[in-house]
């Protein structure tokens, strides 16, 4: 029975919870497809990052704001409370109305932004490959410098 490298059992491991995680992210976005849609209020808004053009003082300078907003909706007579994320260069007052898109069978699971994060699921990918083509050069440097055991005869019955 030949040995198994523990390293690779948590390279394989790492590989697959990476895939998992790609494939979590799909099968997320597309039950939100069949989600209802309600209006909802902003409760609070927070800016958790913001970015510049590259291009300041060469023309119009570009702002990226990424806030947390936390809304809450009501969905038959029943008030919920969410957080999300938006993307803009205003950031969203207090008291705006929303679009909330919320699970039906489950109103609790809610989301105002229902799009798809390419970048996310093509990270975990990349990273999940990266990681089976670091296993895949580790499993070849080891055969390549194991030691050879003599060769042997069976013995005569």
């Amino acid at each position: 029975m030949k040995r198994v490298d523990s390293l690779s059992v948590f390279m394989i491991m790492l590989g697959l919870l990476c895939i998992a995680q790609a494939a979590t992210s799909l099968i997320d976005y597309n039950s939100t497809k069949d989600w209802s849609v309600t209006t909802g209020s902003i409760i609070s808004a927070k800016d958790i990052a913001q970015g510049e053009s590259l291009y300041e003082g060469k023309g119009p300078v570009f702002m990226v704001k990424i806030e947390t907003v936390a809304y809450a909706y009501e969905v038959e007579s029943q008030t919920y409370k969410g957080l999300g994320y938006t993307q803009g260069t205003e950031t969203p007052a207090s008291g705006n109305s929303v679009i909330v898109y919320y699970d039906p069978e489950e109103p609790q699971k809610s989301t105002i932004d229902p799009t798809f994060d390419w970048a996310y699921l093509i990270t975990w990918i990349i990273l999940s490959v990266s990681v089976f083509a670091v296993e895949h050069f580790w499993f070849r440097l080891r055969v390549k410098h194991r030691p050879r055991l003599p060769f042997r005869k069976k013995p005569k019955k």
